[in-house]
């Protein structure tokens, strides 16, 4: 096997290591937000690239699946940690699993039946950079150590409902409309 055909591979997993990172020092939110469009632009150059050369294989859908738990489904939850007030905190970590569920559902079903044209619910990817968007938001005008949990909850609620719907989303690279 050349190698160009690991490139796609060694990407996902440079993803995998910079989410980890950021998860393990969930309390930077700036790396968070470093961390997460990176992760997205190499979670659409890998496998860009993989159908470009002709190098999909069934290790690199696995890793990419990983690679888009652990960044786009679990780090957005776990960097809002720090923000949520005490008195809050046993609502956001139900919120926060059944976010995680219904990303890892919606992987899962991309996983299972992968369609060329279209995603099924909305791309954790795309999940991810919306919430990143709204905890921008939220803490340029609330601040930094104070949050509307009510607008992160609530964008919670609507990107978990958005994930597991069967709304059909265009893939960015096609070319023909979907």
């Amino acid at each position: 096997m050349p190698i160009k055909h690991w490139i796609p591979n060694a990407l996902t997993l440079c993803g995998i290591v910079i989410s980890a990172i950021a998860i393990v020092n969930y309390e930077y939110f700036l790396l968070a937000l470093v961390v997460i469009p990176i992760n997205a632009f190499i979670d659409w150059f890998d496998g860009y690239y993989a159908r470009k050369i002709n190098a999909v294989s069934t290790i690199g859908r696995c890793l990419d699946f990983f690679n888009d738990t652990l960044g786009f489904v679990i780090l957005p939850m776990v960097i809002t940690l720090p923000f949520v007030d005490a008195s809050q905190l046993l609502f956001f970590i139900a919120l926060a699993i059944l976010y995680v569920g219904a990303g890892f559902f919606r992987l899962i079903r991309e996983f299972i039946k992968p369609k060329k044209t279209t995603f099924t619910g909305l791309p954790t990817t795309s999940a991810a950079v919306i919430y990143l968007i709204v905890k921008l938001i939220n803490i340029s005008v609330f601040g930094e150590h104070t949050i509307n949990t009510f607008l992160l909850f609530t964008t919670m609620i609507v990107l978990m409902i958005l994930m597991v719907s069967h709304i059909k989303f265009c893939r960015i690279y096609q070319k023909k409309s979907c």
